[in-house]
């Protein structure tokens, strides 16, 4: 099963990363084995607000149904400009993420488990 998740970090505790679920918003560790993380890409800030709060906070929002991706801005990226070819790329990428959140979202999550920024394989 894939599910979408934010690397947090490595764990210190376990060998492992730990990984914040993207549908439920729980914690969890993974190792490296069974996760593929993508770099290029992260968690829209108003969604990540929403979900933290919903988890930890009591918050009430309705999340949307797709986990909304959007590449990372880095401070040169600003100042460069990407051939279009790249820009393509780039988009195809990000639309293969957003099926992968699709098809996390529509499955039942049991207990706490999650993946890397991108997606763990169970």
């Amino acid at each position: 099963m894939t599910r979408l998740c934010l690397l947090l970090g490595y764990s210190k505790q376990t060998k492992g990363y730990n990984v914040l679920n993207l549908c439920t918003g729980s914690v969890t560790t993974c190792r490296d084995g069974n996760m593929k993380t993508h770099a290029l890409y992260t968690v829209h800030t108003m969604y990540m607000e929403k979900l933290l709060a919903n988890t930890y906070s009591y918050g009430d929002y309705d999340l949307p149904t797709s986990i909304p991706i959007v590449p990372i801005r880095s401070t040169l990226q600003t100042y460069l400009e990407l051939p279009e070819d790249v820009d393509v790329q780039r988009a195809a990428q990000l639309a293969k993420l957003a099926h992968a959140g699709e098809r996390s979202s529509r499955q039942p999550v049991s207990g706490p488990s999650g993946g890397a920024s991108g997606s763990l394989k169970r």
